[in-house]
């Protein structure tokens, strides 16, 4: 997913501010447990509980200093999982879940998620911005009364078609060279041959060279160039292990590739951070995320590990910059050896979790990440947390936590 226009959720640490007094101790401001403001629009906030976690001084060993966070539900929660989020005019959107398309009504007290009405008649998996209108893609055959194959436009009022759309599933939206890119699963734009990703230049799908053999899941724009993260293996005869770079003309290997699926990417400063099911990328022993610095890959410690279901397979499925800093999400239950239920941040050498975390309950991935320097919102699978209880506060697949300069 790129973030030119995107505001989506994918995380970093809550340090982040750096709004921290001398003596290691945060700043510390009241934080009401009704409503707060992001990035233009209020959350109206359910249950709130305070959390302690120790935080690194030196990157080994935790201080004496202790930071604050909240968890909170957010309205009424959603009945489905949450696997984007965008604000669009002034609203915070959730996609996902039975649902499909909901909005955060905030004109009322307390604030309610309501259903998008004449939404998409099936999941939409990613959002996006492109100048006034919003983009979603995933797998519906209608957007309102208007007929469309897995991608669609909406301008606020109405839904469009996106030329002949895209065969199969969409999982991912970006942007690169002002053009919208779509990732996924598709081979064809009606009679157009396209293999998995597609340019789109404002009245049809173009095919990208030969595209790839697998899944794209991720888009990133990283020094000028388009990087693709999926499962795939090659670009016609070209090899290309689950990361492609794209010259404007053909695609190539990336970075000596991974060994398992690459499901995110982002640029934090002058790094590219992916985050997926590999166990090596190019020839470094990383667990499911690492970093590239323009040369070569450097795994973030021990990475994570655990898995929140049976069968399963660990994965980190969302990695975002929150203020300057890696937050992560997924299936695992731990990072770097310690306990951390599907989201945790990595500072100053050491990973950390979000105070007592989620509650594992049969299911729990992390999806969605969306925040503003002080607040981050999470979507995904989840009943509860923020609590050392099992029951902990409930949550509904989508909650906030606030970072300690926002606790007093």
């Amino acid at each position: 997913m790129i973030a030119s226009c995107l505001i989506k959720l994918h995380p970093a640490s809550l340090i982040a501010s750096g709004r921290v007094l001398p003596n290691g101790w945060p700043r510390k401001r009241r934080l009401s447990c009704a409503r707060w403001a992001l990035p233009s629009i209020v959350l109206a906030l359910g249950a709130c509980e305070t959390l302690r976690i120790g935080l690194p001084s030196d990157g080994n060993q935790p201080d004496n200093a202790r930071a604050q966070f909240t968890w909170q539900a957010v309205a009424n929660g959603l009945t489905g999982p949450v696997n984007a989020f965008v604000i669009y005019r002034g609203k915070l959107l959730a996609a996902g879940g039975p649902n499909f398309l909901s909005w955060l009504d905030d004109s009322v007290s307390p604030s309610v998620w309501k259903v998008q009405s004449g939404g998409t008649t099936g999941p939409i998996n990613d959002m996006g911005i492109l100048g006034a209108d919003l983009i979603v893609g995933g797998v519906f055959t209608q957007a309102g009364i208007v007929g469309t194959e897995n991608i669609a436009r909406f301008d606020g009022t109405d839904w469009h078609a996106m030329g002949d759309g895209l065969d199969a599933a969409v999982l991912t939206i970006g942007q690169f060279n002002g053009e919208l890119i779509a990732g996924g699963l598709f081979n064809a734009s009606g009679q157009t041959p396209i293999s998995r990703i597609a340019r789109w230049d404002g009245q049809v799908w173009h095919a990208m060279g030969e595209g790839l053999d697998g899944p794209v899941f991720a888009l990133a724009e990283y020094k000028g160039e388009l990087i693709a993260g999926g499962s795939f293996s090659f670009s016609g005869s070209e090899p290309a292990r689950r990361l492609a770079r794209w010259d404007g003309t053909a695609w190539s290997e990336f970075g000596a590739g991974a060994d398992g699926a690459v499901h995110d990417l982002t640029v934090i400063g002058d790094v590219l951070v992916a985050g997926g099911a590999f166990t090596e990328i190019g020839a470094t022993p990383a667990n499911r995320v690492a970093r590239w610095n323009g040369s070569k890959w450097t795994a973030y410690g021990d990475g994570v590990g655990g898995c929140a279901g049976d069968p399963c397979t660990p994965a980190v499925l969302v990695v975002r910059s929150f203020g300057g800093k890696l937050t992560i999400g997924g299936n695992f239950t731990t990072a770097g050896g310690t306990s951390a239920n599907g989201l945790a941040f990595w500072d100053r050498g050491v990973w950390s979790p979000f105070g007592a975390g989620l509650a594992q309950s049969g299911y729990l991935d992390v999806r969605a990440l969306l925040t503003d320097d002080s607040k981050l919102v999470v979507g995904g699978r989840f009943a509860s947390g923020g609590s050392q209880a099992s029951s902990g506060i409930k949550l509904d697949n989508v909650a906030i936590v606030a970072s300690p300069a926002e606790v007093q």
